[in-house]
């Protein structure tokens, strides 16, 4: 036999051993499991109509059966696969399931010695319901004041996955009434300064599993007799040490435009708000229109009330608290997200209560004391309420039918 031929015999015989050998070692002392990976099925995904997914399976000696359960029940029998990488395709036909959650098990077993296992579970939803969406007001309820809000609620057959309602050229995003309701809805800022109008407006709906539907109406913003105020020059040398000791008034909205992107996707609120003091008296109406020496003329997109001196300052709904600085215009001030882009900002505090910046804060919880620092005539608590950063008139919000 010629020199290479025995080198050739001699290489694949090295090769058969070590296969042999290293088959005989997986067989005997491997203790690694099976990998199972899924494709076309999610754990906690929806689904309509027929489901396939592929099951991947990969052993380091050998796949030797595969078997799957739905619902602790034998969807098929365990089948030998005897590879090392094997895939299985799987038709779970849905619209024999009842609408609600499933769990698919899928066992494998490898072929060494120890009869290596794993096991995979998967829990996913059947939903073939026709989606279907109503408003829960009458249309003639679709009207609003300049400065108000627009609360626009509606009701599901179901979950869903997202919504969004297009109004004023803005979209605006829809949240659950509370967690696992069917009850959506959606807070629309209408500014003082909107043009009293009809204006269409549309709801897009899309469930979990792609079904889509669209509400629509007509909202009638109506005029608001706003009215006007004059308001008496500030002491000269005390505005003058707020603007020392108090941050630049377009930090503030600079720092509001910031809050309203990062307001979490989730109504922390539950029922209506509180006023935020025990109110003697409101000392300036919202929406006002006033003009000052120092300032000219400008919206008051807020509420002034005041209660007894020293009287104590509290959050009007749960929240995180977002802003608790100083000034120049608002004074010592505590801006409260309740998410959703709904914001309480509380200015002209005299001193702040034991709280920091991202506290969660319930509702009653106090925020400071009632005072006059920034550019204030007297004690007061200056109340303002914002919706996607646009101001609105908080008293709306604490009325039980809102």
């Amino acid at each position: 036999m010629p020199a290479l031929m025995r080198k050739i015999v001699i290489l694949i015989g090295v090769i058969i051993c070590g296969y042999i050998g290293w088959n005989t070692y997986l067989y005997f002392f491997d203790k690694s499991s099976p990998q199972i990976e899924l494709v076309g099925l999610v754990d906690e995904g929806h689904y309509k109509g027929a489901l396939s997914f592929l099951i991947r399976g990969k052993d380091r000696y050998k796949v030797n059966s595969l078997a799957v359960w739905l619902d602790n029940k034998e969807f098929f029998p365990a089948e030998r696969i005897g590879k090392a990488l094997c895939e299985r395709m799987v038709e779970i036909p849905t619209l024999k399931l009842s609408n609600d959650v499933h769990t698919v098990r899928i066992e494998m077993v490898d072929g060494a010695y120890r009869k290596n296992r794993t096991v995979k579970e998967c829990k996913f939803f059947v939903d073939n319901i026709l989606l279907q969406a109503a408003f829960l007001r009458p249309e003639t309820d679709f009207k609003v004041h300049q400065g108000k809000t627009f609360h626009i609620p509606f009701q599901c057959n179901k979950r869903i996955k997202k919504a969004s309602i297009k109004l004023l050229s803005r979209e605006f995003v829809v949240v659950p009434e509370s967690e696992y309701s069917t009850i959506y809805e959606c807070f629309v800022p209408i500014d003082c300064e909107e043009t009293a109008c009809e204006e269409p407006f549309f709801i897009d709906v899309e469930d979990y599993v792609g079904n889509e539907l669209k509400l629509n109406g007509i909202l009638q913003i109506v005029a608001f007799p706003f009215k006007k105020q004059v308001i008496r020059k500030v002491n000269e040398e005390e505005f003058a040490e707020e603007r020392r000791l108090g941050r630049p008034e377009r930090e503030l909205y600079e720092l509001m435009i910031e809050i309203e992107k990062a307001s979490p996707f989730e109504k922390m609120w539950r029922g209506p708000f509180f006023v935020p003091l025990n109110l003697t008296a409101t000392t300036c109406e919202f929406g006002v229109k006033r003009i000052s020496q120092e300032r000219g003329c400008y919206r008051h997109a807020a509420l002034d009330v005041i209660g007894l001196p020293k009287t104590v300052i509290w959050a009007p709904q749960n929240g995180i608290v977002r802003i608790k600085d100083r000034f120049e215009i608002t004074g010592n001030t505590v801006v409260v997200d309740h998410g959703c882009g709904v914001v309480s900002i509380l200015c002209h505090l005299d001193k702040f209560a034991d709280i920091k910046v991202g506290d969660k804060i319930k509702r009653g919880n106090p925020v400071g004391i009632m005072g006059r620092t920034g550019y204030a005539t007297g004690d007061h608590l200056h109340w303002e309420m914002r919706v996607n950063n646009v101001c609105i008139d908080p008293i709306q919000w604490t009325k039980r039918d809102f």
